[in-house]
């Protein structure tokens, strides 16, 4: 796979800055030489200025750990949209409903999943299996 040719997206759940953002501004901030295209993807709560300054959009969806259909539904949209528009050919999901997300649209798109594991899951462990089966994960 030749790197410079490949759009990447990060998608996380990102309410609140933390140690999963920070994860993926240093992964940003490594991969950007090497890569066509960097966006990320996120609920309010991303450091936006960072990206500013290493030139990486962000688009900004619903707070993926929020159940509702209706809300799934339009980040789905919304999510496919920027696959589009931005050419992405490969997510990094940075979170157990950001797979959920993630899983859709590659099945659709065909895009290349990464996903990383950032903790131990002691809940919805059968969910968390059919998830994460198939993925590249990063833990």
């Amino acid at each position: 796979m030749d790197l410079r040719k490949q759009s990447v997206m990060f998608l996380s759940r990102s309410t609140q800055h933390g140690g999963t953002e920070n994860v993926i501004l240093e992964i940003c901030q490594i991969l950007k030489p090497y890569v066509k295209k960097i966006v990320v993807v996120s609920a309010d709560g991303f450091e936006i200025e960072k990206l500013d300054s290493l030139e990486i959009k962000h688009y900004s969806i619903y707070d993926i750990e929020v159940k509702s259909p209706l809300i799934i539904y339009n980040n789905i949209s919304y999510i496919i949209e920027i696959v589009k528009k931005e050419h992405i050919n490969i997510i990094h999901a940075h979170h157990r409903m950001a797979v959920f997300y993630s899983q859709i649209v590659r099945k659709l798109y065909g895009v290349h999943l990464i996903v990383s594991a950032h903790g131990v899951f002691n809940d919805k462990k059968l969910l968390t299996y059919i998830l994460y089966r198939n993925c590249n994960i990063i833990a």
